[in-house]
Protein backbone atom coordinates (compact mmCIF):
# COMPACT_ATOMS: atom_id res chain seq x y z
CA UNK A 1 0.00 0.00 0.00
CA UNK A 2 1.07 3.41 -0.82
CA UNK A 3 1.84 6.36 1.55
CA UNK A 4 -1.47 8.04 0.29
CA UNK A 5 -4.03 5.41 1.46
CA UNK A 6 -4.06 3.68 -1.89
CA UNK A 7 -3.14 0.46 -3.24
CA UNK A 8 -1.29 -0.25 -6.81
CA UNK A 9 -5.26 -0.35 -8.64
CA UNK A 10 -6.57 3.01 -6.99
CA UNK A 11 -8.54 1.18 -4.42
CA UNK A 12 -9.93 3.08 -1.87
CA UNK A 13 -8.52 2.17 1.21
CA UNK A 14 -10.68 2.51 4.92
CA UNK A 15 -13.94 3.64 3.45
CA UNK A 16 -16.48 2.18 1.78
CA UNK A 17 -17.28 4.54 -0.60
CA UNK A 18 -15.84 8.07 -1.25
CA UNK A 19 -18.38 10.82 -2.39
CA UNK A 20 -18.07 13.36 -4.62
CA UNK A 21 -17.73 16.92 -2.67
CA UNK A 22 -17.74 18.99 -6.32
CA UNK A 23 -20.62 21.51 -5.68
CA UNK A 24 -23.87 19.95 -5.21
CA UNK A 25 -22.85 16.55 -6.87
CA UNK A 26 -24.16 13.23 -4.77
CA UNK A 27 -21.86 11.00 -6.21
CA UNK A 28 -20.09 8.44 -4.87
CA UNK A 29 -17.64 5.62 -5.77
CA UNK A 30 -15.88 2.70 -4.12
CA UNK A 31 -12.07 3.56 -5.97
CA UNK A 32 -10.05 7.05 -6.03
CA UNK A 33 -9.81 6.37 -9.66
CA UNK A 34 -13.18 6.50 -10.73
CA UNK A 35 -14.06 9.57 -8.25
CA UNK A 36 -11.34 11.35 -10.27
CA UNK A 37 -12.88 10.47 -13.76
CA UNK A 38 -16.55 11.36 -12.93
CA UNK A 39 -15.10 14.64 -11.82
CA UNK A 40 -13.23 14.81 -15.14
CA UNK A 41 -16.30 13.48 -17.21
CA UNK A 42 -18.86 15.22 -15.63
CA UNK A 43 -17.75 18.58 -14.24
CA UNK A 44 -15.01 19.42 -16.21
CA UNK A 45 -16.25 17.98 -19.53
CA UNK A 46 -19.12 20.74 -19.39
CA UNK A 47 -16.88 23.75 -19.05
CA UNK A 48 -15.58 25.63 -22.16
CA UNK A 49 -14.91 28.89 -21.23
CA UNK A 50 -10.83 29.54 -19.75
CA UNK A 51 -12.64 31.57 -17.09
CA UNK A 52 -14.61 28.31 -15.28
CA UNK A 53 -11.71 26.66 -14.88
CA UNK A 54 -12.06 26.87 -11.07
CA UNK A 55 -12.40 23.99 -8.56
CA UNK A 56 -15.76 23.93 -6.87
CA UNK A 57 -14.78 20.97 -4.81
CA UNK A 58 -16.51 22.69 -1.64
CA UNK A 59 -13.86 22.17 0.97
CA UNK A 60 -11.44 23.92 -0.83
CA UNK A 61 -10.01 27.08 0.14
CA UNK A 62 -9.27 27.65 -3.80
CA UNK A 63 -13.13 27.39 -4.18
CA UNK A 64 -13.99 29.91 -1.93
CA UNK A 65 -11.62 32.57 -2.85
CA UNK A 66 -12.87 31.66 -6.59
CA UNK A 67 -9.36 31.51 -7.79
CA UNK A 68 -9.00 30.51 -11.04
CA UNK A 69 -6.20 27.79 -13.35
CA UNK A 70 -4.84 28.82 -16.20
CA UNK A 71 -4.87 26.16 -17.57
CA UNK A 72 -7.33 22.64 -17.46
CA UNK A 73 -4.45 20.49 -16.75
CA UNK A 74 -3.14 22.77 -14.09
CA UNK A 75 -6.87 21.85 -12.39
CA UNK A 76 -6.70 18.44 -13.63
CA UNK A 77 -3.54 17.86 -11.24
CA UNK A 78 -4.96 19.97 -8.06
CA UNK A 79 -8.25 17.66 -8.30
CA UNK A 80 -6.14 14.71 -7.48
CA UNK A 81 -4.83 16.21 -4.38
CA UNK A 82 -8.67 16.33 -3.10
CA UNK A 83 -9.57 12.84 -4.72
CA UNK A 84 -6.56 11.09 -3.13
CA UNK A 85 -5.59 9.96 -6.83
CA UNK A 86 -2.43 9.20 -7.77
CA UNK A 87 -2.13 7.60 -10.80
CA UNK A 88 2.36 7.71 -11.40
CA UNK A 89 3.87 4.74 -8.69
CA UNK A 90 7.23 4.19 -7.97
CA UNK A 91 8.16 0.27 -9.14
CA UNK A 92 10.64 0.46 -6.46
CA UNK A 93 9.45 2.15 -3.67
CA UNK A 94 5.90 2.38 -4.10
CA UNK A 95 4.94 6.05 -3.44
CA UNK A 96 2.82 7.57 -5.75
CA UNK A 97 2.48 11.07 -7.48
CA UNK A 98 -0.09 13.15 -9.78
CA UNK A 99 2.55 13.70 -12.72
CA UNK A 100 4.81 11.43 -14.35
CA UNK A 101 7.76 13.88 -14.81
CA UNK A 102 7.37 14.26 -10.32
CA UNK A 103 7.70 10.29 -10.34
CA UNK A 104 11.17 10.65 -12.99
CA UNK A 105 12.21 13.53 -10.51
CA UNK A 106 11.76 11.01 -7.48
CA UNK A 107 13.58 7.76 -9.20
CA UNK A 108 16.48 10.02 -10.45
CA UNK A 109 16.84 11.75 -6.98
CA UNK A 110 16.72 8.30 -4.65
CA UNK A 111 19.77 6.91 -4.06
CA UNK A 112 17.42 3.85 -3.02
CA UNK A 113 15.55 3.70 -6.24
CA UNK A 114 18.62 4.35 -8.17
CA UNK A 115 20.10 1.22 -7.11
CA UNK A 116 17.31 -1.11 -7.41
CA UNK A 117 17.10 0.82 -10.88
CA UNK A 118 20.02 0.02 -12.13
CA UNK A 119 21.19 -2.95 -9.26
CA UNK A 120 24.28 -4.78 -10.10
CA UNK A 121 25.40 -2.69 -12.97
CA UNK A 122 26.74 -0.21 -10.41
CA UNK A 123 29.10 -2.39 -8.68
CA UNK A 124 33.34 -2.03 -9.43
CA UNK A 125 35.14 -4.98 -9.13
CA UNK A 126 35.96 -4.22 -5.96
CA UNK A 127 32.80 -4.71 -4.69
CA UNK A 128 31.98 -7.51 -6.72
CA UNK A 129 35.13 -9.19 -5.10
CA UNK A 130 33.99 -8.30 -1.44
CA UNK A 131 30.51 -10.03 -2.35
CA UNK A 132 32.15 -12.85 -2.94
CA UNK A 133 34.07 -13.12 0.00
CA UNK A 134 31.21 -11.94 2.46
CA UNK A 135 29.53 -15.28 0.27
CA UNK A 136 31.96 -17.78 1.54
CA UNK A 137 33.44 -17.76 -2.33
CA UNK A 138 37.13 -16.98 -1.70
CA UNK A 139 38.22 -18.88 -3.75
CA UNK A 140 37.41 -16.90 -6.59
CA UNK A 141 38.17 -13.38 -5.69
CA UNK A 142 41.42 -13.57 -6.87
CA UNK A 143 40.24 -14.71 -10.46
CA UNK A 144 37.53 -12.16 -10.64
CA UNK A 145 40.10 -9.51 -9.66
CA UNK A 146 42.33 -10.67 -12.12
CA UNK A 147 39.85 -10.34 -14.88
CA UNK A 148 38.69 -7.22 -14.03
CA UNK A 149 34.68 -8.94 -13.29
CA UNK A 150 32.28 -5.71 -12.62
CA UNK A 151 28.67 -5.45 -12.05
CA UNK A 152 27.89 -5.14 -15.91
CA UNK A 153 29.46 -7.99 -16.73
CA UNK A 154 28.27 -10.13 -13.45
CA UNK A 155 24.47 -9.10 -14.75
CA UNK A 156 25.05 -11.46 -17.99
CA UNK A 157 27.04 -14.31 -16.26
CA UNK A 158 26.13 -17.44 -17.15
CA UNK A 159 26.99 -21.12 -16.72
CA UNK A 160 28.87 -21.42 -20.33
CA UNK A 161 30.65 -17.99 -19.38
CA UNK A 162 32.09 -19.17 -15.97
CA UNK A 163 33.31 -22.36 -17.83
CA UNK A 164 34.76 -21.43 -20.56
CA UNK A 165 35.94 -18.16 -20.01
CA UNK A 166 36.75 -18.26 -16.33
CA UNK A 167 37.49 -22.16 -16.52
CA UNK A 168 35.58 -22.34 -13.18
CA UNK A 169 35.22 -26.70 -13.69
CA UNK A 170 33.54 -27.20 -10.37
CA UNK A 171 29.54 -27.41 -11.50
CA UNK A 172 28.88 -27.00 -7.67
CA UNK A 173 30.59 -23.69 -7.52
CA UNK A 174 29.24 -22.69 -10.43
CA UNK A 175 25.77 -23.45 -9.59
CA UNK A 176 25.90 -21.74 -6.04
CA UNK A 177 27.55 -18.75 -7.85
CA UNK A 178 24.51 -18.30 -10.17
CA UNK A 179 21.97 -18.78 -7.74
CA UNK A 180 23.66 -15.91 -5.53
CA UNK A 181 23.46 -13.50 -8.54
CA UNK A 182 19.89 -14.44 -9.25
CA UNK A 183 19.22 -13.56 -5.56
CA UNK A 184 20.94 -10.22 -5.45
CA UNK A 185 19.14 -9.50 -9.15
CA UNK A 186 15.70 -9.97 -7.30
CA UNK A 187 16.08 -8.04 -4.04
CA UNK A 188 17.48 -5.14 -6.14
CA UNK A 189 14.39 -5.71 -8.23
CA UNK A 190 12.31 -6.13 -4.68
CA UNK A 191 10.38 -9.04 -6.17
CA UNK A 192 7.72 -10.40 -4.48
CA UNK A 193 8.72 -13.71 -5.75
CA UNK A 194 8.56 -17.46 -4.79
CA UNK A 195 12.34 -18.53 -3.74
CA UNK A 196 14.14 -20.47 -6.37
CA UNK A 197 15.02 -23.95 -4.97
CA UNK A 198 18.31 -23.55 -6.58
CA UNK A 199 19.16 -20.44 -4.87
CA UNK A 200 21.18 -20.76 -1.66
CA UNK A 201 20.08 -19.21 1.38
Amino acid sequence: MSENGSDGEGLATGLATHPCRWDTCSFTSSTFKNLYEHIIEFHLGSIKKTDDWVCKWTSCPNAKQGKLFNKREHLKSHIMSHVNYFPFACQYCNQQFKRRPDLNKHINKSLGCQQRLHGLSLWDNERVCKWLADSDLHGLEGLFKARNINGETLMVIDDRFLLETLNITDQATRERLLALIRAKKRSYRGADTEKDPNDCK
